[in-house]
């Protein structure tokens, strides 16, 4: 059920953001965005299999969100996901 959810939130954000970066072609990621998503964590949820809780995120500060963003552009631009991302 909740996989649904998730699948139907990320199909809209992804229409949303049908703004590509002139010129490599991948969807614009910028700061504003991973805050936007940043902003939706819920608080106290179980850390995944890599060990990182939405509080680390949460509260990371400034330097978190600009890593997180070029790590993003990162991998739209060429379309390769790290092993162990």
């Amino acid at each position: 059920m909740s996989d649904n959810i998730y699948r139907a939130k990320v199909s809209e954000f992804l229409c949303q953001r049908e703004t590509l970066h002139s010129q490599t072609g991948t969807p614009f990621v910028n700061v504003q965005t991973v805050l936007d998503r940043i902003d939706v964590l819920k608080l106290r949820k179980a850390a995944g299999h890599d060990g990182i809780q939405n509080e680390n995120i949460i509260y990371g500060g400034p330097t978190i969100d600009v890593h997180l963003c070029l790590i993003f552009k990162a991998i739209l631009r060429h379309s390769c996901v790290p092993t162990d991302f």
